[in-house]
């Protein structure tokens, strides 16, 4: 049987103790200000340190995966090169391997896509609780229990999955949802960067079709393909494919087709939430 532990966070969300189920200390971390981390007294092995609040993952090879890039606390930077491009009122954004503008103090980037203060934190964290209890007080929820000693909650067009997710008859669970909202969101709060939300149809020159989760559109009008992925899904092997053939070169471009025809899709990413 596992053990129970608390986590407990400083202002930038990043772990510094973690207590057992008697409130008794078992770790401690500290870390720099680039969230290298400088000391971990215990043994316990997790993942959730520099950031984990808000579900930054440290990797065994010390990187740590901020959803759309990795980040590495050896030279500061990104390892993967931001496919928004900066603002012009903000120097520092134009550095696109650069971390929090330089300042990690004040900022964090937990989806590896923008500088964000505490304050926009908070508020975040506030209207998504907002939202959440908006949305149970309109599900008219109704349980109802199952003879596999499992159960789900019904509500309006649909139900609550075992796991928690919430899921419509014919649609996927509301984690995968959740996980791109954040990503449009966060995209959209750039300035000049638009975002083309829902499924997004596309064909390459091999004819070969390719559905996104969605396309941000740069102010320079470049376009950019989006799969969100959560949890441990993965990409099919035709979506890989079609992804390679596209960013193997900046001439390659894929055209919207059907409801998206005036769409064109420049290059592919793929952003794990």
């Amino acid at each position: 049987m596992g053990r129970y532990q608390s986590y407990h966070y400083d202002l930038r969300g990043s772990t510094t103790l973690l207590t057992d189920e008697n409130g008794c200390v078992t770790d401690r971390y500290t870390y720099g200000f680039y969230g290298e981390r400088e000391h971990h007294e215990g043994t316990t092995r997790q993942p959730f340190c520099y950031n984990g609040r808000d579900g930054v993952m440290t990797d065994p090879n010390g990187l740590y995966y901020m959803r759309a890039r990795y980040y590495h606390t050896g030279i500061k930077r990104f390892l993967n090169r931001d496919v928004l491009r900066g603002s012009i009122v903000e120097g520092q954004t134009f550095n696109r391997f650069g971390y929090v503008n330089g300042d990690p103090v004040s900022f964090i980037d937990p989806f590896g896509l923008e500088a964000l203060s505490q304050c926009e934190i908070r508020k975040r964290v506030e209207a998504n609780i907002a939202q959440s209890k908006a949305a149970r007080e309109a599900s008219n929820f109704k349980s109802s229990g199952l003879s596999n000693g499992t159960s789900e909650v019904k509500w309006n067009n649909g139900y609550r999955t075992p796991d928690g997710k919430f899921a419509k008859p014919t649609g996927s669970g509301r984690s995968g949802a959740d996980a791109e909202e954040d990503v449009w969101k966060a995209i959209e709060s750039k300035d000049g960067w638009q975002v083309t939300r829902g499924r997004v149809h596309v064909r390459d020159s091999s004819g070969q079709l390719r559905v996104y989760d969605g396309v941000a559109k740069s102010p320079s009008g470049r376009t950019i393909g989006l799969e969100v992925k959560s949890g441990s899904a993965t990409k099919t092997p035709q979506q890989r494919a079609f992804d390679t053939r596209l960013n193997s070169s900046p001439n390659n471009t894929a055209f919207g087709v059907g409801n998206n025809t005036g769409i064109t899709v420049d290059r592919s990413i793929t952003i794990r939430k």
